[in-house]
């Protein structure tokens, strides 16, 4: 709707796909209740191949494969990435590293949601990548990997909340 239509109301592309359950009807329009930061990052990905081809050209199941392939596997890499970056900088041994970069990837629902159009994958990413900038920083180190009579170090706590302070 953005792309074609420069409107985030849905109307057009409900006539064109179908009807679909995560729908907000608002003053005769009808919108997505959705939070938008999947689509809006997908948006430029659409506008790119918009450049050569007419939205009739392609269909729900075609844009959402579109999607996954050029949007999430690359964030699901970049997880995997991340996390293996994360845990070098804060000591961990390469052959921890291997074993939580497996379950990560298999282990978890990491490598399913890499391949679906749903915003897990990049909340999981972005949590990541914000862990690695505070690990960069100084904010987190490997002595905050320490359990205390089975309490988490309350700096990844706060690391993960995003409630981190200078020590």
């Amino acid at each position: 709707a953005l792309v074609d239509h420069g409107t985030l109301r849905i109307d057009e592309p409900l006539r064109r796909f179908g009807s679909i359950y995560d729908l907000a009807h608002f003053d005769g329009h009808y919108f997505t209740d959705k939070a938008p930061g999947s689509s809006l990052l997908a948006m430029p990905i659409y506008a790119l191949v918009r450049i050569a081809t007419q939205p009739d050209d392609w269909n729900i199941v075609e844009l959402c494969n579109l999607f996954r392939t050029c949007l999430m596997l690359p964030f699901g890499i970049a997880g995997f990435l991340l996390l293996r970056s994360l845990l070098r900088s804060l000591g961990v041994s390469a052959a921890a590293i291997r074993v939580s970069s497996l379950a990560f990837s298999l282990g978890s629902p990491m490598l399913h949601y890499s391949n679906a159009f749903y915003g897990h994958v990049l909340v999981a990413v972005l949590v990541l990548a914000a862990l690695r900038c505070f690990a960069t920083a100084g904010l987190i180190g490997p002595r905050d990997l320490a359990t205390h009579g089975g309490k988490t170090s309350r700096a990844v706590l706060a690391a993960v909340s995003g409630s981190v302070q200078r020590r």
